[in-house]
């Protein structure tokens, strides 16, 4: 087995392996319309993408692992609230209604039901696998990511699991992603990371010496230098064993 047969493979979840059923706009208003509150698809998308651009990272350096799971919902229940204010909903969802809601939610989301796998996902992860790679996920979800890994039943192709509430730290800090190696027990050099966007996933693992690989399904980033680039997991292995970006443009 060479060199670059052993390095580890690091992926992001949302967008890289998963993505959601329906839009999360969608997902909102349906969850919305089971309390008899009526709620555009549309606003609420909107909405939840302007609050997720400028919402502070969901890390809490110096907290203990214990505390991390209420931390994490009342970020989220922050968040959920805001949504609900910009999608114009706060008359509609306010008091033990507006609890209701957040809390079937954050509930759903960490089901099988809000999420869909890609299909080129599984193959390549048996394909890592058959090679004796280690294999880990970086994402800044929440610990609601162990429940949902095993619903979609892909947990068990992950040696490790980081996210921000035990790393103290979000992508694109690299922080989160040394936390990652240290717990793969690898060195930065032997190790690769795949994930869909250029400042968290690029530009994140690049800082703490991870080689990325830019997933760009949708084919946006087409004529990007300076990283690797496939449009589908299919072409992984080939990426894995291509020329660092450094050596020339991306393909």
């Amino acid at each position: 087995m060479t060199t670059a047969d052993r390095r580890a493979v690091f992926f992001d979840l949302v967008g890289t392996l998963i993505r959601p059923a329906g839009s999360i706009g969608a997902q909102y208003s349906e969850l919305a319309r089971r309390l008899e509150v009526d709620a555009d698809a549309r606003e609420l998308e909107r909405a939840f993408q302007q609050v997720m651009r400028t919402a502070p990272p969901m890390a809490f350096p110096g907290r203990s692992a214990a505390e991390v799971p209420r931390l994490e919902k009342a970020w989220w229940r922050e968040l959920v609230r805001e949504v609900v204010r910009r999608a114009g909903l706060s008359a509609a969802l306010e008091g033990s209604r507006f609890e209701a809601y957040f809390d079937s939610l954050y509930r759903h989301f960490a089901t099988g039901s809000a999420w869909v796998i890609y299909p080129d996902v599984v193959p390549a992860l048996s394909r890592l696998r058959s090679d004796g790679r280690p294999v880990g996920l970086v994402t800044n979800y929440d610990a609601r990511v162990h429940p949902l890994l095993e619903a979609l039943e892909l947990r068990a192709w992950f040696d490790c699991v980081a996210i921000p509430g035990l790393a103290g730290a979000a992508k694109p800090d690299p922080a989160i992603f040394r936390y990652a190696l240290e717990q793969a027990e690898v060195t930065a050099e032997c190790a690769t990371y795949v994930g869909d966007l250029i400042d968290e996933d690029v530009d994140g693992a690049r800082a703490a010496g991870i080689r990325p690989i830019l997933l760009d399904r949708a084919g946006r980033h087409r004529g990007v230098a300076g990283v690797v680039r496939i449009e589908s997991l299919d072409d992984l292995a080939a990426a894995l064993n291509a020329a660092p970006a450094s050596e020339g443009p991306s393909p």
